[in-house]
């Protein structure tokens, strides 16, 4: 997963040509880290449909607040400069595939 921060998401735009999977989460954050390991493995399976993204809301706040991430982890689908979809809060890894599930093939 690539790791975006405040400036770059801000400065360089994400990808339009596919929606885009950002997992905000923090270091000392268990369920965010649990978070992160199964996108990861979800990332070799629908990288041709999804971007993967992770930011590490300690390094970089003005985004998460700006998108208004209270609660870790938090995944958004975003795609062409808006939020899709939101799925905050610890989450089994099934729960976790068929929230992106739905955008990989749209």
């Amino acid at each position: 997963m690539q790791e975006v921060f405040d400036k770059s998401f801000q400065s360089e735009k994400l990808p339009i040509d596919k929606p885009s999977v950002i997992c905000f989460s923090a270091p000392w954050s268990e369920p965010g880290q649990q978070s992160l390991s199964t996108l990861k493995g979800l990332e070799d399976i629908y990288k041709s449909h999804l971007h993967f993204f992770c930011m590490n809301v300690d390094e970089n706040a003005n985004v998460p607040a700006e998108l208004g991430v209270k609660t870790l982890p938090t995944i958004i689908i975003w795609h062409k400069g808006a939020i899709k979809e939101t799925l905050a809060g610890q989450h089994e890894k099934r729960k976790i595939r068929i929230f992106i599930e739905s955008f990989a093939s749209s």
